[in-house]
């Protein structure tokens, strides 16, 4: 019994994280505050993260008492860029397994290593570089590799996708971001967001047949808050419905915003 329970305790285990996002600052707060419960569990820290939010990351990480250029001296935390990480593991054919794995895993392998007993906190922004340039297959694959690697290792991994959340195309993304992570961060707005969307439900479909919508998506077992997935759905089944729900939710939400 003793052994069985040590080889469930070493099992490889990832916590994969996501922040779905509109403003950089909303994503910088959520690392930040990701790497600072790290910090306090005495966990490594891996940032693989793009030239535009790391600044702004560190900023705020510095303002919970933590400097990076000090944890970087230490050994405490390892930055990357995430396009050049992107370039060094990706050959003609766009990411490479066996590049992921000496690039990223390698960078794992060697931070987990110098303390086997603490788990790696790692932030990562390869993926969203892909889905901005346009590259949702490549941004696919790469997810892939990462959770191929969550199933050798023990690290947690946060996410960050920038996404206009009324933008119809937006809604056609977001299915596949619920589904590869396990938990999806609140944003600060998600009431005003979610009293927004459920108005222009009502606004748009009339306040019956906006409850069947809710009710329906309301029995499904997953990680996006309700209104959420009233949209996912809604966008899936009635794209053009979803489109003028998605606008008139724009609107409620900049009015709530300016109230």
């Amino acid at each position: 019994m003793e052994a069985a329970t040590s080889q469930r305790a070493e099992a490889p285990h990832c916590d994969h994280l996501v922040q779905v996002y509109s403003r950089s600052v909303d994503l910088a707060e959520a690392a930040a505050t990701f790497f600072a419960t790290g910090l306090e569990a005495g966990e490594p820290l891996v940032a693989i993260a793009t030239a535009a939010h790391w600044p702004l990351i560190a900023e705020r990480l510095a303002r919970r008492g933590w400097q990076a250029d000090e944890l970087e001296a230490d050994g405490r935390l390892h930055v990357r860029d995430a396009e050049l990480t992107l370039e060094a593991l990706s050959d003609e054919a766009g990411p490479s397994a066996t590049k992921f794995r000496d690039v990223v895993g390698g960078l794992l392998h060697e931070v987990a290593r110098r303390d086997s007993s603490r788990r790696v906190r790692a932030f990562g922004e390869m993926v969203d570089v892909l889905v901005q340039r346009g590259e949702q297959a490549a941004a696919d694959v790469l997810e892939r590799y990462w959770n191929e690697l969550a199933a050798k290792r023990n690290f947690t991994l946060l996410c960050g996708y920038q996404v206009d959340r009324f933008d119809p195309a937006a809604q056609a993304l977001l299915p596949q971001i619920y589904r590869s992570h396990a938990r999806v961060l609140a944003l600060p707005d998600d009431d005003r967001f979610a009293a927004a969307v459920q108005r222009a439900f009502v606004d748009v479909l009339g306040d019956s047949d906006a409850r069947n919508v809710y009710t329906r998506v309301s029995r499904n077992v997953g990680n996006a808050p309700e209104s959420q997935l009233a949209l996912m759905w809604l966008n899936a089944h009635m794209p053009r419905t979803a489109a003028q729900v998605l606008a008139r939710a724009r609107e409620h939400y900049a009015a709530a915003a300016a109230a």
